[in-house]
């Protein structure tokens, strides 16, 4: 089963870990993009309670299904190697397997919580997604080699809990949101023009009962009407709601499909909405209005990508005012305050490609502006030749992010980034962050990007060099 991915296989057993059965909290995206490079490896892992949740249980342990565990089928046929433990206060003993071992008990027992431990040389990964909040903190006291990541705004209710022997960030998030594509928003523009014609242009022109009177009643056909041809991927769509639609977010709604229950767009905010109220609002209420926020994107160009993110972001965190110094170089406008990177090597000014700074003062009369780079706060003056080398920082691509970390991250995961969905760069991404990472995107672009690995040949000339020689 090494190609069915580990939200197929929770489908498959019925979890809801995936996406088919109710309320399918989605954890298994993330799952794969943590676990995939230990999948071939003989790990142990522990599952703190294996009963899926339903409308009908609600907790009431004597009504659970406890015969079977579609988590733990899961996670058993994912991880070939894998020993699995299961913890759960209801009898899953019938649950046969070699490569699973039961220990029924209460988590709010002290005497139960340490049977786990019993006998255990330890565990490389711990899950706890359907407990209460306070187990983050159980887990790092009980398991202090495990790294504890806490998934948050994927299902609803409190936070989940994960704990994850990997390198990432305290807290990962995945916000469900979507942006119109170009063939979307092109479809809709042909839309409105064939469908949403109006007559009050010609009424009032006459109203003269003879021959030649303007028919104001008469609903015009404009050639639109005649030509126009619904491609098949959008044959499921209401054309009327399309033309009443009013605003972006809800032309989008009309277009898709399914929306999932948690998406954004239900509460009219599309994918570039969402990133700048994390950047703005959210985030800094949640780590602090002074923490170092970075959006990474796969891509330069896309509503999603780099240079678009940048001049919306700059025009809502840095908008222009009367007294505040800025100038233009080429279609970049730089401000007093803005987010700034350094885009090649210069040994002149010792500041190299990826460096990131704030602009701290525009002379506009000389051309020159002074920035400082973090971390230090070193002051670097540029002149007029020399600022062609900057361009704003707000968002900038995966690729430029290498070597680098910050405090929290935003990462847009949407299909307009098709070219760049791989799992090593997504997980370049996630690993830049020391505390918060937020994927801000769709889930079927999360699956692009978990099931496609990168492997193009890196041309090189390292090995030539190695042999050659001394």
């Amino acid at each position: 089963m090494k190609n069915i991915s580990l939200t197929e296989l929770a489908d498959r057993f019925n979890s809801d870990k995936g996406m088919l059965r109710a309320p399918h909290h989605g954890y298994t995206f993330v799952y794969e993009m943590l676990f995939h490079s230990l999948r071939d490896k003989p790990v142990s892992i522990l599952e703190l309670g294996l009963a899926r949740t339903t409308e009908d249980y609600r907790g009431r342990s004597e009504e659970r299904d406890c015969a079977l565990s579609p988590s733990v089928e899961m996670w058993l046929r994912y991880f070939e190697q894998a020993h699995v433990t299961g913890f759960d206060l209801s009898d899953f003993s019938q649950h046969r397997d070699s490569r699973f071992t039961f220990i029924q008990g209460d988590l709010g027992k002290e005497a139960d919580y340490d049977r786990i431990l019993e006998g255990q040389a330890g565990f490389d990964i711990v899950v706890d997604d359907g407990s209460i909040d306070h187990t983050s903190e159980d887990l790092s006291r009980r398991f202090p080699d495990v790294k504890v990541v806490r998934l948050s705004g994927m299902g609803p209710g409190p936070a989940r809990n994960a704990g994850v022997n990997a390198a990432s960030g305290d807290v990962l998030m995945f916000l469900d949101s979507d942006e119109a594509t170009r063939e979307q928003l092109g479809f809709v523009s042909r839309v409105k023009k064939s469908f949403d014609l109006s007559t009050e242009q010609f009424e009032g022109l006459s109203t003269a009962e003879d021959l030649y009177e303007f028919r104001t009643e008469e609903r015009i056909r404009s050639s639109y009407e005649h030509d126009f041809v619904i491609p098949d991927k959008f044959k499921h769509v209401d054309l009327e709601k399309v033309r009443q639609a009013e605003g972006y977010v809800a032309e989008l709604k009309a277009l898709l499909n399914k929306i999932h229950p948690w998406s954004s767009l239900h509460y009219g905010l599309g994918g570039v909405d969402t990133v700048v109220r994390l950047y703005l609002e959210w985030i800094p209420k949640y780590l602090g209005r002074d923490s170092e926020i970075q959006i990474l994107s796969p891509m330069t160009r896309g509503s999603l990508g780099t240079a678009n993110l940048n001049t919306v972001i700059q025009q809502a965190a840095n908008p222009p005012w009367d007294d505040k110094p800025q100038m233009q170089v080429g279609e970049r406008i730089f401000r007093v305050g803005d987010r700034v990177i350094h885009r090649r090597n210069n040994y002149d000014l010792e500041v190299f490609n990826g460096d990131i700074g704030t602009i701290k003062q525009i002379d506009t009369a000389e051309l020159t502006c002074v920035v400082a780079f973090f971390p230090d706060s070193r002051e670097v003056l540029y002149q007029k030749e020399d600022i062609v080398e900057l361009d704003l920082a707000y968002a900038i691509t995966i690729h430029k992010s290498q070597g680098s970390e910050f405090k929290a991250v935003i990462l847009p995961v949407l299909t307009q980034h098709f070219k760049m969905l791989y799992r090593n760069l997504l997980y370049t991404g996630l690993t830049r962050a020391r505390e918060l990472a937020v994927i801000v995107g769709s889930r079927r672009a999360m699956v692009m990007a978990i099931r496609q690995q990168d492997t193009c040949n890196r041309q090189t000339a390292l090995e030539t060099l190695l042999r050659e020689p001394q």
